[in-house]
């Protein structure tokens, strides 16, 4: 099941060449990335690295595994 996205693991350094770059838009880094300064990024939760370069961002799709309130609230009314 190749999808093309790399998977990622918390803390480690994310390849220079995945990084999308734009000379006008700044880099916009989403859920489950942090910018070390000066240069790193590393990825705060293991999952799968996401980059769009039309917007010049990049994230971490990953399960959460929330459980929403209501239906946290649902199981203890029974």
């Amino acid at each position: 099941m190749a999808t093309g996205y790399p998977i990622v693991l918390p803390g480690e350094t994310i390849d220079p060449s995945l990084i999308p770059s734009h000379p006008k838009n700044p880099l916009r880094l989403g859920p489950g990335l942090r910018h070390i300064p000066p240069t790193d990024i590393v990825p705060t939760v293991a999952g799968q690295l996401i980059t769009n370069p039309a917007k010049n961002s990049m994230w971490i799709e990953y399960n959460s595994n929330r459980v929403g309130v209501d239906i946290f609230f649902e199981e203890r009314a029974r």
